[in-house]
């Protein structure tokens, strides 16, 4: 739990320093900051996915568009993910209870 809110927090962290260096574009660009540990693995996560970017100057920059896309696919998955396990903890009940009569 300690690792997930860590990871969280150095991914905001991340996206916090885009925002305060105004570097949303390609032509506001910013030098990549200088990371801890789980900033790191939360920056190659980032890049990987795009929202991260290298402008043509080398500089790096964050595409708002990528990012609003990665919360809402993550949010749909979380949201599944919240139904899905009562419906098998119910199905799981109720077919263990058949089986066991």
């Amino acid at each position: 739990m300690g690792t997930l809110i860590g990871i969280t927090m150095a991914h905001e962290r991340l996206l916090d320093y885009f925002r305060a260096h105004g570097a949303t574009s390609a032509s506001r660009a910013t030098a990549r900051p200088e990371l801890d540990a789980l900033e790191r693995d939360e920056w190659k996560a980032l890049v990987a996915t795009d929202v991260v970017r290298v402008a043509p100057s080398g500089r790096y920059y964050m595409d708002e568009r990528k990012l609003a896309r990665l919360s809402n696919r993550r949010r749909r998955i979380v949201t599944i993910l919240v139904w899905l396990l009562p419906l098998a903890i119910v199905a799981a009940a109720i077919f263990g209870g058949i089986r066991g009569q």
